[in-house]
């Protein structure tokens, strides 16, 4: 095989094991870490700790890395919280991150990721 042909494919195989900065969230199932639990109705309590350096005061048994897009910053946590949290059966969302994105289109795309735990104590509202 010549020389230069190899060094195209090894360039075509590289570009296709780069990673995105951010993941396109939309319709991404959630990475689960442990087990989710029965589903909750929809608006279920669910504390949501807003800065990624939070962390719950109780214990927290892990379920998954949730993530969800919407067209505004509010939008997309309630999508976390009732599509995501209350579906896994999960009590707070924290380690939460969020951005915008552009893709190609003249309204950017607003993410938002947060870790879902289901707490080990009894749950105190906050």
């Amino acid at each position: 095989m010549p020389r230069a042909l190899c060094v195209s494919l090894l360039l075509v195989a590289l570009a296709g094991c780069a990673t995105e900065a951010r993941p396109n969230a939309e319709g991404r199932p959630p990475a689960f870490i442990g087990t989710p639990g029965p589903a909750k109705p929809d608006g279920c309590q669910v504390v949501l700790l807003l800065s990624r350096r939070d962390r719950p005061a109780e214990p927290v048994e892990d379920i998954a890395t949730v993530s969800a897009e919407a067209t505004t910053l509010e939008e997309c946590k309630q999508q976390l919280v009732a599509r995501e949290a209350c579906r896994y059966g999960g009590d707070v969302l924290y380690v939460f991150e969020s951005g915008q994105k552009s893709l190609g289109l003249q309204t950017p795309v607003v993410w938002c990721a947060a870790k879902l735990g289901r707490l080990l104590g009894p749950v105190h509202p906050h």
